[in-house]
């Protein structure tokens, strides 16, 4: 089937788990052990027609790149970076690796002819890494002067770099692996996908000002009266640099040079998905104190469950959570619920006051699915529902502000086990997290009731 026709599919299924939820509903009574069992099915196929159409669409994208240029050998024009800019025969012209790495790191893979493409290989440079060359392009050099000074930092570095013979350690592994930190960090809990990412270059205190003036109006005045202050308060959200570790992994050298796999970007995705699990809690349940300020540990109060329901939610408890929050938060990017997936299974057996259900399956791609019209957020370091948990988050995710210092500290430590014929890999990273307007509370939270 095509994508277009999984997500009929999906459409259809979603219907018949309506049928039977009704008729159970209509019936006054639960589903039988047959009819569960149906609905779980149903539900099943569509999980899995979901991860079957992202995947599809995924290599449909890159069979079109690839047929619309299967060599990288689209040509440059004169004047563009890393075009030929000395004139002669473009077939036959010789680029320095300087040339390549210009034109890379601008962002310009297009214009990257066979030539310039085998002099960036002497710098183990891969020109359709995206992501690598979005941070360098970026972050790193943000004019050609910029990228000139890197060039040139890059050919005095080269002079002393090799290949060691212990390890197979080259410069540009670490670069490969930086690469998959970040890669594995952003596929990994739900809060970066949805939060404002700060990037500071050192680790002081970032004292960010803040002024809740929503209670204060102004004022009918008679002619001729004089006008009373009213001032403004301000106050600020700090965001300090707490340093994580992903704890060092030993290799032994006879592993590194027999493995048939690439064990740098191996370790690469095991120490990112370290860091990932570990501040992504913090960034969701975190105390704030030594450590960052969660987004649940943050929130306000939004609603409180009925008791003796050992922490379930209802209908009217989403309705309530979601209208708890102001409406100037409800609008704009990365508003929506947030909660773990089993929570999502939950929602999904509820309806409205006109028995229809709250959850809307996604007809687009890329699009998450829906409750009530607002994408749901997966993040599975939201509390399950029980007594006394935040189990559900509503609001404006985007006033959660992520703090990171430079970027991810990558270390190999070819000396320090050399004894034991050992390689260590590790990484660092310096971050902080914390609500911003936490006084107006722009992201509310369900909390099952105590009893």
């Amino acid at each position: 089937m095509t994508p277009k026709e999984m997500r009929e599919e999906r459409v259809k299924l979603h219907e018949q788990s309506q049928s039977l939820n009704k008729k159970a509903r209509d019936e006054k009574r639960d589903f039988t052990a047959e009819e569960q069992g149906q609905w779980d099915k149903i539900y099943a196929e569509i999980d899995r027609l979901g991860k079957q159409i992202e995947r599809d669409e995924r290599e449909m994208g890159l069979t079109a790149e690839f047929k619309a240029n299967p060599n990288g050998d689209t040509r440059a024009s004169d004047g563009n970076p890393g075009a030929d800019h000395r004139g002669g025969n473009k077939e036959t012209a010789k680029y320095t690796p300087g040339d390549a790495l210009r034109g890379w790191c601008l962002g310009n893979t297009a214009e990257l002819t066979p030539e310039m493409r085998a002099a960036a290989a002497a710098y183990k440079i891969n020109p359709d890494s995206k992501e690598l060359r979005i941070k360098l392009s970026k972050k790193a050099f943000r004019s050609v002067k910029d990228c000139e000074q890197r060039i040139e930092e890059i050919e005095k570095r080269a002079l002393s770099v090799g290949t060691t013979t212990a390890g197979g350690f080259t410069v540009a592994d670490e670069t490969s692996m930086y690469a998959n930190i970040e890669l594995s960090m952003l596929a990994f809990g739900g809060m970066r996908q949805v939060s404002t990412v700060l990037r500071t270059d050192t680790g002081g205190p970032l004292p960010i000002p803040t002024c809740n003036d929503t209670g204060n109006t102004g004022a009918i005045l008679a002619e001729n009266t004089t006008t009373t202050a009213l001032d403004a308060v301000f106050a600020q959200l700090v965001l300090d640099a707490y340093k994580y570790s992903s704890r060092h992994i030993l290799v032994s050298v006879e592993l590194m040079q027999d493995s048939a796999i690439n064990m740098d970007a191996f370790m690469g995705r095991i120490l990112g998905e370290r860091l990932g699990r570990i501040t992504n809690t913090h960034y969701t349940t975190g105390t704030g104190s030594s450590q960052p300020n969660g987004v649940a540990t943050a929130s306000g109060l939004g609603v409180t469950g009925g008791a003796g329901v050992a922490g379930a939610f209802t209908y009217n408890n989403l309705v309530d959570l979601l209208h708890s929050v102001d409406p100037a938060y409800r609008v704009g990017g990365n508003v929506g619920w947030m909660m773990r997936d089993a929570t999502v299974g939950a929602i999904r057996k509820l309806v409205d006051g006109q028995s229809r259900p709250l959850w809307e399956p996604s007809m687009q791609a890329g699009d998450p699915d829906r409750v009530m019209g607002y994408p749901i957020y997966i993040n599975q370091d939201v509390a399950a529902v029980a007594l006394s948990a935040r189990s559900v988050l509503f609001g404006n995710f985007s006033k959660y502000l992520i703090r990171d210092v430079r970027e991810i500290i990558l270390l190999r430590l070819n000396e320090r086990y050399a004894d034991l014929h050992q390689v260590a890999f590790l990484a660092f990273m310096r971050t902080d997290g914390d609500l911003l307007d936490a006084g107006t509370d722009p992201v509310k939270h369900f909390i099952g009731n105590a009893a």
